[in-house]
């Protein structure tokens, strides 16, 4: 940014400035971040919450089938050597086992995912001619990152084009899950992972891409609001830094659409995996001798 100042591309601007550094930093951030780890480490721990899970199922069995044999006549009058304190015992053996092994698969997961911190995103909101898009265009070709050297495992798009392959991924998903298993197949929208097509889609964009960077990012329509509400939280559950730039703030994205309220976890999540920074509005900063504006 400053060079191009200095070159006499750009007119000075202090909040330009202000966000140039930040996003500067974010570009060192990424040079640190192995996303590739973060996603091993993500996977490993969803193993071991699938394998508590089984192991909670397998032991509840037991304890049903348990249940069932004493209610059948078998009880521990029936058993001169196993008294009620014995049974009591065991119960507590059992128990303490069972926590002790969820403690330490909980222990695992929790040193799974806290020893890789993702850099935190940024959103650039501003009115049209304040620099977002010049911004986002610098901070995209000059952003190297530590697992791909080529450079490969970044993407800028703008968000018209970002949502219409989200929604051709999505059919084209549904289309060959009809294929394989025909029309009694249950397609699930809501969190069960394996049938959700949303997710799956997300988790695909994820193990493709470490930096995405969508420009013009704005909602209008309630079946795009409820789309992205999951697939952006399943993008940053994965560790993908997100940049992105709008003429809205967060809290003013689908202002006044219908069933609003379902779309503010997703307000809550920008604000929290993004810092945003807000570019003022007094005039077009971004061109001098025909630069592009944004």
């Amino acid at each position: 940014y400053e060079r191009q100042v200095n070159e006499g591309k750009l007119l000075f601007d202090p909040l330009q400035q202000r966000a140039a550094k930040k996003l500067t930093r974010l570009q060192l951030a990424l040079r640190e971040y192995d996303h590739a780890a973060f996603l091993e480490r993500l996977e490993l721990l969803e193993r071991l919450e699938e394998e508590e899970k089984e192991q909670q199922k397998q032991r509840q069995c037991s304890s049903d089938e348990g249940s069932s044999s004493g209610s059948g006549g078998s009880s521990s009058s029936n058993h001169p050597l196993q008294t009620s304190s014995d049974v009591k015992s065991k119960t507590s053996e059992a128990a303490a086992a069972a926590v002790e092994q969820k403690t330490a698969s909980t222990a695992s997961a929790s040193g799974v995912s806290s020893n890789i911190p993702i850099p935190r995103g940024f959103y650039i909101y501003g009115d049209v001619g304040t620099g977002k898009s010049l911004l986002l265009n610098n901070f995209f070709h000059n952003a190297h990152l530590a697992t791909s050297t080529t450079n490969t495992k970044k993407r800028r798009i703008h968000f018209h084009s970002f949502l219409q392959e989200i929604h051709t991924r999505i059919h084209t998903y549904n289309t060959s899950l009809l294929h394989q298993h025909g029309r009694s197949f249950h397609i699930n929208t809501s969190q069960h992972r394996s049938r959700n097509p949303i997710l799956t889609i997300a988790q695909e964009l994820s193990n493709e891409v470490t930096l995405l960077c969508i420009d013009e990012f704005q909602v209008t329509d309630v079946a795009d609001a409820m789309i992205l509400k999951q697939f952006f939280g399943e993008v940053w559950r994965r560790g993908v830094v997100v940049v992105a730039t709008s003429n809205r703030r967060p809290r003013d994205l689908y202002e006044g659409g219908v069933n609003r309220e379902y779309f503010l976890p997703f307000l809550d999540l920008v604000e929290r995996y993004c810092l945003v920074h807000h570019l003022s509005d007094d005039g077009d900063r971004t061109t001098r001798n025909g630069g592009s504006g944004g």
